[in-house]
Parts: C-alpha cells; structure tokens; sequence
C-alpha cells in the first residue's frame, strides 16, 4: 500500500509505517540562501523570533540539582559526552549516535595520557583532545582539587559516552542512568564535560 501511495506522489503518514518526520527534498526557490539569511537577521533584528528555514524540535528543561552543601566532603564523578575512551576503543563506543555509554576505572589514575586515552567523538576534531585527554575529562584538574580538600573524594570511575548525533531520547535514557548508578555509589556531585 505503501508502495502505491508513493507512486501516486501521495505523502507517507505514520499510519503507513513512516518513521522519520520528513523526507528532505530539494525545491527551488526565488532567492539565493545569501539573500534568504540576510531577509532572515534583518526580521531577527527587528524582533521576529520565529522565522526560521530549519525549525528545531523541542528539548526537555531539565532543572538544576540543590547546590552541594559540602563539596570539601562530597564524592565527586566525572561523566563527559566526548567519547574518551582506552586507545584503540576497545568496547567499540560509537563515534555518533551512541546507543549505549561506557564507565572505566579511575582509581589511582592522576592523568589521562595521550597514547593511552583517546576520544573518538564523530563531531569535532579530536586533535586537541587526543594531544592532551584531560582537556576533555580533567581528571588532572579534579585530581588537584582532590589533593588540596576542595573536594572530599573523586569517584572511582567515569562514564562516557559520545554526543554527537545522540537523539535525545536516548541522552535523556543515559542521564537517568548515570544519576542512578552515581547515587547507588553515594556520588554526591557530578562534574559533565561536553563537547
């Protein structure tokens, strides 16, 4: 049935198995994209809000955790979407779209090494991060603050997965997840890099 209404130049609805909100179909249009951007800041300037040629979908709010009232005694995680893993990957975290998240030891790890660590994130250079990892997952940093008392612990292990592409479905899937796994281990705060 599917197959006919296609034929007919009949559009798809959910009701014929379509998954995806929208075929991208290539049209002509009057104006150049120069022209069209330049129309588009100048209604934005003059306070449209709502123009746009790529609408974005809705994301959920996510209110902010309570301060922590003794960071000098609380247990501190590292969790990042940038995809750091052992070199080599070798658990295969995907480097867009992650179905899944990873945790690797910490414990007795001051610093992340390049040659050692690396990130395999699909949406942006890795170069800078794969130099130096801590850039990403400042275990260095967090370390320090736990020598100097700023912090009373780091966890004995992070979480990672990769962000880029992620639907957010699945993202908001990992932080229920994560907040379960970091509360079970009496995490009391959390420190999310991102890239």
């Amino acid at each position: 049935a599917a197959i006919t209404k296609l034929a007919t130049g009949a559009t798809l609805t959910a009701a014929d198995g379509r998954v995806v909100k929208a075929a991208r179909i290539g049209r002509l249009v009057d104006q150049r994209a120069a022209a069209r951007a330049v129309e588009l800041v100048l209604r934005r300037l003059g306070g449209d809000q709502q123009s746009t040629e790529v609408p974005i979908g809705g994301f959920d709010v996510v209110e902010p955790a309570a301060p922590v009232d003794k960071v000098a005694s609380a247990t501190v995680a590292l969790v990042t979407e940038a995809a750091v893993v052992p070199i080599g990957n070798p658990d295969r975290l995907e480097s867009a779209r992650a179905t899944r998240w990873l945790r690797y030891p910490i414990d007795g790890v001051d610093s992340l090494t390049s040659g050692t660590w690396e990130s395999v994130a699909g949406g942006f250079a890795t170069t800078a991060a794969n130099a130096d990892p801590n850039r990403v997952l400042p275990l260095d940093a967090a370390r320090t603050l736990e020598r100097e008392g700023a912090i009373g612990r780091l966890h004995g292990e992070f979480m990672v997965t990769v962000g880029n592409g992620t639907p957010v479905a699945t993202a908001r899937r990992f932080g229920v997840e994560w907040a379960a796994e970091l509360r079970k281990a009496g995490v009391q705060a959390a420190i999310l890099t991102a890239t």
